[in-house]
């Protein structure tokens, strides 16, 4: 079974700047691919706003992922 490492960076808002440098490992092929996709914007978003509550996001092109293979 294949592991994947998927890392987001950018930077929010939250009083100021506030960086966001995380990576995690999954199992699932189909999250791991969500996070490179055509709605990949919405789910990086979505990801932030459940890990970093209270941030908010001006601009979501401004934060990226990247998905390794393991």
């Amino acid at each position: 079974m294949a592991k994947f490492k998927v890392t987001i960076k950018g930077s929010a808002q939250l009083n100021g700047p506030y960086p966001i440098n995380a990576s995690f490992e999954t199992t699932d092929a189909r999250l791991a691919q969500s996070f490179t996709g055509a709605t990949r914007y919405q789910v990086i978003e979505g990801w932030i706003k459940a890990n970093y509550p209270g941030v908010k996001i001006s601009n979501s092109r401004s934060i990226g992922a990247t998905v390794q293979q393991i």
